[in-house]
């Protein structure tokens, strides 16, 4: 953003990332069983029909907890605990209860991830007053080292999900072994198309880390030629400003791409869940 022939301005950007990494994969293994329920044995019944309802609807709300933003648009920590459905009997009790069990699980997850981001100051990192406050850079950095750090330990723990998913669906005490083959294949069908968009979103949020770094080695790199004005970053020259907007565009180009891989995912949840009832 150009103001004039000497001041050159780079808008701070308070929120450079999107964060959303455990929901879409905990998530899409829950819709993945609710869709394979109408295909299983002994399904017919309309008990059954109703209970199936029943454990969609609890599905839908444990999926809109799992996707709420606070004021500030950042995924909000959440304080509720699901539990199984009253109404179900028989092995739909079961996956009543094991859903319950892997939405508070991923609440959990997300939950640590946010507040871990929170900690480290990552949502004020390229806050206009914080950077004022930063001469030498130094606390930009130890934000970024911690948040690839909060990152990292996040991934590590929803990589070795489906394995610990998995044995738990062998442990559970379906009424029969069809019953279970069929539920599992869809939870690991659901997993492997879902794994393979939420790598690309952990890729792009790396990608973001990136970006934010190199915004931090302009500054040190342009030191004493940049300062705060009017909560914006003003630079003496026209290159330190291109490069500046440049890198936020990256970021919000990586973000976009983020939210439509996520969005087509929760679309696609809804329709199973739809089908769920058909």
């Amino acid at each position: 953003m150009e103001s004039n022939s000497k001041q050159h301005q780079g808008k701070a950007n308070r929120r450079p990332i999107w964060v959303m990494l455990a929901p879409v994969v905990v998530v899409a293994l829950i819709v993945g069983g609710i869709y394979a329920l109408p295909n299983l044995p002994g399904r017919s019944s309309q008990q059954f029909e109703q209970e199936l309802e029943a454990v969609v609807a609890q599905t839908q709300e444990m999926f809109d907890e799992l996707n709420k933003l606070d004021e500030g648009g950042v995924p909000a920590t959440s304080t509720k605990v699901f539990a199984g459905s009253e109404t179900a009997t028989g092995s739909m009790k079961v996956v009543s209860d094991f859903m319950a069990t892997n939405a508070n699980r991923a609440i959990k997850y997300q939950n640590d991830y946010v507040e871990g981001l929170k900690e480290a100051g990552w949502f004020e990192m390229l806050n206009a007053e914080r950077l004022k406050a930063d001469s030498d850079l130094s606390g930009a950095y130890l934000i970024l080292s911690d948040a690839r750090d909060v990152l990292a330990r996040h991934l590590e723990k929803t990589n070795g999900l489906q394995d610990k998913i998995i044995d738990e669906i062998d442990r559970l005490p379906f009424e029969s072994e069809a019953f279970r083959r069929g539920f599992k294949a869809e939870f690991i069908r659901s997993y492997e198309f879902a794994i393979g968009e939420t790598n690309k979103i952990a890729a792009l949020e790396e990608k973001s880390l990136n970006e934010v770094g190199q915004i931090i080695d302009l500054l040190k790199a342009h030191e004493g030629s940049w300062r705060i004005e009017n909560n914006q970053v003003m630079f003496d020259d026209g290159l330190g400003a291109d490069s500046f907007n440049q890198h936020l565009a990256n970021i919000k180009e990586f973000v976009e791409e983020q939210r439509r891989i996520q969005q087509a995912l929760l679309d696609r949840q809804r329709q199973q869940l739809a089908e769920a009832l058909d």
